[in-house]
């Protein structure tokens, strides 16, 4: 009675989980102590109660309405005790019970402890014969927890019998496997090679596997030479090589897993490219929730991905990106951090700002405190400033200067309003800190002084100033950013001393400097030395070196403007000028002086300069543009050089071909030309038309002289005539010769192999109506030889149509003189 009172108790206190009263009936139990009516006044025995005990707790255990968890409750706290009582009674149970719920739960609770008594190994091997699986499996789990010789002999006996079903002998080899020592164990394995059964072999290899062993050979036979070997080793010997053998397996497993990781994640790499563009975010933002770290990585490549190719972020996949700056694993953080950085979604610095405090990896710090320097705002700079601290690693600090310094990156011209307590704070602590670096960190010192620089208080002034003659080139080249961005003008003579610095990045930021803090000409002066790449090698630098000297031009007025780019000129001695600086030069005086009234003639003098500079460097129609703009003003003035002007004019017309300008150019300057000036005009016309000549630019002289002889509005003097018109005359007479002469060839080629035919005649084709030409010159000279082929003459006259539509043509039959006569209209034209 007392027993089902106990038992329905417990069981609805472990039912509604009340694990306070389950431990009150316990302790009532272990305690002797009965229900009122079942208790005898004087009380019983010690022995005799704690009989009683031992027997309630088996009934409570052995009760099928007691749930497992209080099943367990009470197995652990009768099995502590390790009196042969409870041995026994637990033995009973393992004998008697043929219930499997309550046969799991004793051996479970077996293999929990430390060393079973070997007394429960009787029992427990004849569970591994049991009908139940479960049963079976939950004995082979209580079997490895026993130790020593006794276990491996009684296991071995049953592994090794072969009247034995399978099941229970493969149980009996699987658990030996846990059981490395003592050599009984790897007896009885070894001994198993040689069964009958194929299962029972492979199961004893793997098992012998299983305990870190290197297989010696591919059979029984290798394995019993070995062990004859190393029987008699000391246990530590062999378990050190088997943990050697585990080391190299876990090794191979990782390596495989790693291999394993790596297809898995190119798959789903494959197959998020083979989705529909509609169906990637939600696949991309699948990949970032993964539970494999590989998986979540790829998901960050991929959106950094799509950042690199300019492509908005879905919702949904920032969603799941978020959370990844907090992620388990060290390496996903630090890969998420900079994409939100990139991204620069200004709601994301709370994020990163919370995410701080809790970081406890340094690079992931690092991560963190660099990507609040490039959101810019400025609220994060109260956060970071702890983070200058020494008691962090240098390469925090280092960071937070840097972040620092990109969030308060300033000039002295920053507006009073925004010079705030906060920002007041940052300098202080920043200077603070600065001070107070250990002499052996330079490259943290160097890193603080490139912040400083950034921000460009004037508080840093004497820090600057210290370092402009360090010995690290990092620190005086901070050193010079840093009196740069103050802009006072006392320092440029220190910056000049460095221009020609041993180290490339302290002379470009010297030249950069000094086009900030130069104001004379002494200082152009200092730039200009750094043009010459005999004095500087490094093109950035002399880039650098001219962007300057630019900006210290500009403050020139225009006429000491003028005065320094005739220096640069490229008619000068100077091996650093160059056109194309000459040019800009010139080009900034006219920006200059095209606001400025009254200085008309010194404009068109510049512009004169540009034109003459654009027709050295073969650019004529910008030297036609400049000197018509000097040409308009100076012919309304007297006495100057409006016809020398005219005459460049008309030169660069003439060069670029544009024959109608040249033409109205002309009649100007001959309408408007003293009788003195008639001579070089006609020179000017005349070597033009010489010099196409000679080159075999038949067709521009003919128009030219055409539009010349047969315009109206261009009154020629008589002595221009006659040698344009033998100009002509000259210029058709060539173009005939070499009419004949191209058409000679094509003719040839025309008689040779069908290859050679066909390239001619579609070469003929390809040139148009301007062979049409030649190729009646040389038909009209072949009419009266009795050597014309009439398949050539058909095939020329086909060609001739072709090139001109509107030309008639003529059949094979057509008399000669009419053939003549067609030929020779045909020649005539243009």
């Amino acid at each position: 009675m007392c027993s089902d009172a106990l038992a329905n108790c417990l069981s609805r206190a472990t039912q509604a989980r009340l694990p306070a009263i389950a431990a009150a009936l316990l302790l009532a139990l272990m305690s002797g102590l009965h229900l009122p009516a079942q208790q005898p006044a004087t009380g019983p025995a010690p022995a005799d109660a704690e009989q009683a005990r031992l027997q309630t707790l088996v009934q409570l255990i052995t009760d099928l309405r007691t749930t497992p968890e209080a099943r367990r409750f009470l197995l652990h706290d009768l099995l502590v005790s390790h009196s042969p009582a409870t041995t026994s009674a637990i033995a009973d149970i393992l004998i008697n019970s043929r219930e499997p719920t309550i046969l799991s739960s004793v051996c479970t609770a077996l293999s929990e402890l430390d060393q079973p008594d070997n007394a429960l190994l009787e029992p427990l091997l004849t569970l591994l014969r049991d009908y139940n699986g479960t049963v079976r499996t939950a004995a082979a789990q209580a079997l490895s927890a026993f130790d020593g010789p006794q276990a491996a002999t009684a296991l071995g006996s049953l592994a090794l019998d072969p009247a034995l079903p399978p099941a229970p002998r493969l149980v009996a080899l699987r658990v030996l496997a846990e059981i490395p020592e003592p050599p009984e164990s790897i007896d009885v394995l070894i001994n198993a090679l040689d069964d009958q059964r194929p299962d029972i072999r492979d199961t004893a290899r793997q098992a012998l596997l299983q305990m870190g062993l290197e297989e010696p050979g591919p059979d029984a036979t290798a394995w019993r030479d070995w062990w004859a070997q190393h029987r008699q080793d000391p246990p530590v010997h062999r378990l050190r090589a088997v943990l050697q053998n585990k080391k190299r397996r876990l090794r191979s497993t990782e390596h495989a897993l790693t291999s394993l990781t790596a297809r898995n994640v190119a798959l789903l790499r494959e197959i998020y490219d083979r989705c529909s563009e509609g169906e990637k975010a939600a696949r991309l933002a699948a990949l970032l929730r993964d539970s494999e770290p590989s998986v979540r990585m790829l998901g960050i490549e991929l959106v950094n991905a799509m950042i690199a190719d300019r492509k908005d972020v879905p919702a949904d996949v920032l969603e799941a990106l978020r959370p990844l700056i907090t992620d388990p694993g060290a390496r996903v953080r630090r890969a998420a951090i900079p994409v939100l950085r990139d991204l620069r979604i200004p709601d994301d610095v709370p994020l990163l700002v919370s995410a701080l405090p809790n970081e406890t990896d340094e690079a992931v710090l690092c991560e963190l405190i660099n990507a609040l320097g490039r959101f810019g705002d400025r609220q994060a700079v109260q956060h970071l400033l702890p983070y200058l601290s020494a008691e962090h690693a240098a390469p925090i600090i280092a960071e937070a200067a840097d972040s620092l310094g990109l969030l308060l990156e300033s000039s002295p011209a920053t507006l009073p309003e925004q010079r705030t307590p906060a920002f007041e704070q940052a300098v202080q602590t920043i200077m603070e800190r600065f001070a107070n670096i250990p002499a052996e960190q330079a490259d943290l010192r160097e890193r603080l002084l490139k912040a400083m620089a950034k921000i460009a208080d004037p508080s840093f002034e004497p820090s600057f100033l210290a370092y402009m003659d360090s010995s690290r080139s990092g620190m005086k080249a901070a050193a010079i950013q840093g009196l740069a961005a103050l802009g006072n003008a006392e320092h440029a003579a220190l910056v000049i001393r460095h221009l020609a610095d041993a180290n490339i990045q302290v002379r470009q930021l010297a030249a950069q400097a000094l086009g900030r803090l130069g104001n004379g000409e002494d200082h152009l002066e200092s730039l200009l030395g750094r043009l010459d790449p005999q004095a500087e090698p490094v093109e950035v630098i002399r880039k650098t070196a001219w962007e300057s000297f630019v900006r210290l031009f500009r403050k020139l007025e225009p006429a000491a403007q003028l005065r320094w780019a005739d220096r640069l000129a490229p008619s000068t001695q100077n091996p650093a000028a160059g056109n194309e600086r000459y040019v800009q030069l010139l080009l900034e005086i006219e920006r200059t002086l095209a606001g400025i009234q009254n200085e008309a003639a010194l404009l068109a003098e510049v512009r004169l300069r540009l034109a003459a500079t654009y027709a050295d460097m073969g650019r004529h129609t910008d030297a036609v543009a400049y000197h018509q703009q000097a040409f308009d003003w100076l012919k309304t003035r007297p006495n100057t050089r409006s016809a020398q002007v005219g005459l460049k004019i008309l030169n660069s017309q003439l060069v670029t071909g544009r024959f109608n300008l040249a033409a109205e150019h002309l009649a100007f300057l001959l309408a408007n030309a003293a009788e003195q000036e008639e001579p070089p005009l006609n020179q000017v016309v005349h070597d033009y038309l010489r010099g196409q000549l000679n080159a075999g630019e038949f067709d521009d002289v003919l128009s030219f002289t055409d539009k010349l002889l047969n315009t109206e509005s261009i009154q020629l003097p008589e002595s221009w005539i006659d040698r344009l018109r033998l100009l002509r005359r000259e210029a058709l007479e060539a173009r005939q010769l070499s009419d004949q002469h191209l058409a000679a060839q094509w003719v040839t080629q025309l008689r040779g192999s069908d290859e050679e035919a066909a390239a001619a005649r579609q070469q003929i084709l390809d040139l148009g109506p301007g062979a049409a030409r030649s190729l009646a010159w040389t038909l009209l000279e072949s009419l009266d030889s009795p050597e014309l082929d009439p398949a050539l003459e058909i095939e020329l006259v086909d060609l001739l149509c072709q090139l001109r539509p509107d030309w008639p043509g003529f059949t094979p039959d057509t008399p000669v003189e009419e053939k003549r006569s067609a030929l020779i209209a045909l020649t005539s034209r243009e």
